[in-house]
């Protein structure tokens, strides 16, 4: 887990875990700098406080939503001020897609998928090291390819005409 230090960029500082300030106006930056050592000069100037786990709404797709070879896209609201990071697995947490923005599902890990249900798992973590969670159970079903089929028709026909035809006429004519 990677947590970015920002001094005093006139954005936002860092989180302090023995930052006793209070945050009055709820903007998520403390009234007070946070002394960092003895020295006056070496204080947080916006120091971040923040208490709560971002909270995480999965707007799209919808549970049990059934998809095929297209991979789907998602539509997340996160209710966090400072987030550090987002990101999406579909294994478990083996692999871990990040993303900034609601987006579509990487197709090429889609298609490495086996038919069945999905557990589509969405992280993100704050700029406090806080990791809020939320999941969806999504299903994927194989796309059956009409042409496919069309083909495999045609190689039926094909077999049944050259090698099952030809052979029943052969034993007719030995019968007679």
């Amino acid at each position: 887990m990677t947590i970015h230090n920002r001094w005093n960029n006139s954005e936002i500082g860092n989180y302090w875990d023995n930052y006793t300030g209070v945050d009055a106006n709820g903007d998520g930056i403390g009234d007070t700098p946070h002394i960092i050592s003895s020295s006056p000069l070496v204080q947080d100037y916006l120091p971040i406080v923040d208490n709560d786990v971002p909270e995480i709404t999965i707007l799209s797709p919808s549970n049990n939503s059934v998809f095929k070879n297209t991979a789907p896209s998602f539509t997340i609201s996160v209710k966090e001020k400072h987030i550090d990071e987002m990101w999406y697995t579909l294994d478990g947490g083996i692999h871990n897609y990040t993303f900034a923005m609601n987006t579509t599902i990487n197709q090429a890990v889609w298609n490495q998928l086996p038919s069945g249900l999905v557990k589509l798992e969405f992280y993100v973590m704050d700029k406090t090291g806080k990791i809020g969670f939320a999941e969806i159970i999504i299903i994927k079903e194989e796309q059956v390819i009409h042409g496919y089929n069309l083909i495999l028709l045609l190689i039926c026909v094909i077999f049944f005409g050259i090698v099952l035809v030809p052979n029943k006429v052969k034993n007719k004519e030995k019968e007679n």
